[in-house]
């Protein structure tokens, strides 16, 4: 990824068409998820975060066109800040909420044998 990223940021032709059709593609397939979910919130990560600034525009557009206008209305889409650290930190992000919800169930005192696996049932 990174000769990709170099031969963008030198302004290839050929790298920075095939990100476009990555753009174009996202926005196509964030557009179906605003009409069938309607988020508020898009983040996208791993690679799609290093590549964002070649593909985000276009992702956007094809979501302008394509998503419904009460689906696109107030939703945001954006580049994650963890990078290829994303998934990782949403998962800590949930267990971090398990925990901090019931702090006492955490205790070794309040599990018995079948509780102490990892993660809790309720996750």
């Amino acid at each position: 990824m990174r000769h990709v990223l170099e031969a963008a940021a030198r302004g290839e032709p050929v790298v920075l068409h095939v990100l476009d059709d990555v753009g174009r593609y996202l926005g196509i397939g964030i557009a179906s998820l605003l009409n069938a979910f309607n988020p508020s919130l898009v983040v996208l990560g791993g690679v799609l975060s290093l590549a964002g600034p070649y593909i985000l525009p276009r992702a956007q557009r094809e979501v302008d066109l394509r998503a419904l206008a009460a689906s696109r209305t107030g939703v945001n889409i954006m580049l994650s800040a963890f990078k290829f650290d994303t998934g990782v930190m949403g998962g800590v992000s949930l267990i971090l909420r398990e925990i901090l919800s019931n702090p006492t169930a955490w205790r070794p005192e309040a599990m018995n044998t079948a509780q102490r696996e990892f993660p809790p049932s309720g996750l």
